[in-house]
């Protein structure tokens, strides 16, 4: 990946820009925490670099999530920033991206890295494949740099760039992303070991031909609850999208797996599935029967291949009611559009089980403390 990532680079090199150096040094201080921190954010930074090449821009581009949010998906505020390319509103829709009560794409791994190649493609034919006007025109606004050029077209060193008199967080900007790629480009200049990425940390995508569930999404992705909170965010309301094709990321070892359940699951099955403990009650036979599915279904959604070793208290995940008392159980209790707040839930827990952030359910709920009393009744959409 990284050799990949280096073949694609197109910006000048360590030494280009004075405080490049001072940047590196200061995001690498300390080697080991910095590889730690690349290594969280591997498969996010692996599926950027794919994107930028297969659309032929800069591979340095795939770092500007690290520069925006270190590949943290954050939600904003309203009509502030969000996600790991950190776009406003207005700039995320004119680039594609869709932004509903249902789904916000700047959360997502792949409709944001859609709406970041069409703007950084479009910047690179705008300023002549000059890439360095291309990264501050997505920083400060194309408007902003053409404005600029107008009064003075720079040459090719560094210094000629401060002639276009824009903010000084821009040429700081740059010279992070410098920073970030010279660390890639050198990493033996500052004792950095590079991670690895691991074949089954690798992400690909799977086109859904219809309304998924969040937890079946998951069941299906192979990824870690973390790794695809991280990757598939944006579904507001516990389910992917309708009115269109919905595109999940997935392990890419779940790639061919997941394609194959999800030709066997009805539509009518694919939104309450959870994952809990098969009862000594229950054998996985009864459970498929019950709710129209082969056993085959439910064995290849949990990587089995065979019921007869699967003993009663195994976590799997499992389609329609579960036992009483579970989470998936009280949500029946809830209001559509709402949750009841019930001893044991904290504001956390409820933003995952419907697919929001804690930032969302306070705002939606005018709250402006994350305590709880049970018997609450909480907004999941805005008012």
């Amino acid at each position: 990946m990284w050799e990949r990532l280096r073949d694609g680079f197109v910006l000048p090199g360590c030494d280009y820009a004075p405080d490049t150096m001072r940047w590196a040094r200061r995001y690498a201080a300390s080697p080991e925490r910095f590889a730690a921190t690349l290594e969280r954010m591997l498969p996010s930074i692996d599926y950027t670099q794919r994107r930028m090449e297969a659309a032929q821009l800069p591979g340095e581009f795939a770092l500007l999530p690290i520069v925006e949010s270190h590949f943290e998906p954050h939600p904003g505020k309203s009509g502030q920033p969000a996600g790991i390319w950190q776009m406003i509103g207005p700039t995320a829709r004119s680039a594609g991206t869709r932004i509903d009560p249902w789904f916000d794409g700047r959360l997502n791994l792949v409709e944001s890295t859609d709406a970041a190649v069409t703007l950084l493609d479009r910047y690179g034919d705008h300023f002549n494949g000059d890439w360095r006007l291309a990264a501050f025109a997505y920083n400060s606004g194309e408007y902003r740099i053409k404005r600029a050029l107008d009064a003075h077209q720079p040459g090719d060193d560094f210094a000629s760039l401060h002639g276009l008199g824009i903010a000084r967080t821009s040429y700081e900007y740059l010279t992070k992303l410098l920073a970030l790629s010279c660390l890639i480009r050198e990493p033996e200049r500052f004792d950095l070991r590079l991670p690895d990425l691991a074949d089954n940390r690798e992400l690909a995508e799977i086109e859904l031909d219809g309304v998924m569930g969040v937890s079946l999404a998951r069941a299906l992705s192979g990824l870690s609850d973390d790794d695809f909170a991280r990757v598939n965010g944006g579904l507001l309301k516990g389910r992917t999208p309708p009115g269109e094709e919905h595109r999940l990321l997935v392990s890419a070892d779940a790639a061919e797996r997941s394609s194959e359940v999800m030709g066997m699951i009805p539509a009518a099955r694919r939104l309450d599935w959870q994952q809990r403990r098969l009862l000594e009650s229950e054998s996985l036979a009864d459970i498929a029967q019950r709710n129209g599915l082969l056993l085959k279904t439910l064995l290849t959604i949990n990587n089995r291949t065979t019921a007869d070793t699967i003993a009663p208290g195994t976590s799997l995940w499992l389609p329609g009611r579960a036992a009483p008392g579970s989470p998936a159980d009280r949500d029946r209790e809830n209001p559509p559009g709402f949750h009841v707040v019930r001893s044991g839930d904290s504001l956390w827990t409820i933003a995952r089980r419907h697919g929001l952030t804690v930032a969302q359910l306070l705002r939606y709920n005018r709250m402006s403390t994350e305590r709880l009393m049970p018997g609450q009744r909480l907004r999941l959409t805005s008012p």
